[in-house]
């Protein structure tokens, strides 16, 4: 099972990530992540594969680990366009290299890791705005403006639906359920 290890964003960046979404989505009919049904916003952290029996042992752990970029507000990257998403990036990368490398490090033998890590540079750790396979991204990323920082609260582990999003099932996307 792929599970998307990842920080629970303050509710006033998630709501302005939820914004821009849903104008996303009502501009294009072909958007992929859609906050609005069973997903949310997120800044990932880790993702990666799993035996699912792992999974109550990966989220405790998680739950009783100390990651650095934990209740600091970070400033954010202008939103851009790569590939078929919109993304946003955190612009300082040290803490949240740290907190990668740890639970690479404890994590060892349980998970394996997705090819793209904030550890070893092939990814930042960004915020996943849209996805879609048709619609003008460089356009409408270009047109946010309302997106500067974010603060991190929480770490939380969730299974990953399409595109890296994270599923609901009511506990801020614990141990989420595939909908």
């Amino acid at each position: 099972m792929r599970i998307n290890i990842n920080y629970i964003l303050d509710a006033k960046a998630a709501e302005e990530c939820f914004k821009i979404n849903q104008k996303f989505c009502k501009q294009f009919s072909d958007s992929e992540i859609d906050f609005s049904k069973g997903c949310r916003p997120h800044m990932t952290l880790l993702m990666g594969e799993i035996d699912e029996k792992n999974l109550d042992f990966v989220a405790e752990m998680v739950k009783n680990m100390q990651f650095s970029s934990v209740g600091k507000i970070f400033k954010l990257t202008k939103p851009y366009a790569k590939g078929e998403y919109i993304f946003v990036d955190a612009v300082d990368l040290a803490p949240f290299i740290n907190d990668c490398s740890m639970l690479l490090q404890r994590l060892d033998g349980v998970l394996v890791p997705h090819r793209f890590l904030i550890s070893n540079g092939t990814t930042k750790p960004h915020i996943s705005l849209c996805y879609s396979k048709t619609a003008d991204l460089k356009l409408f990323a270009e047109s946010i403006t309302e997106l500067n920082t974010a603060k991190l609260v929480g770490v939380v582990v969730s299974k990953t639906g399409d595109h890296g999003t994270c599923l609901l099932n009511g506990e801020e996307g614990n141990k989420c359920e595939k909908k």
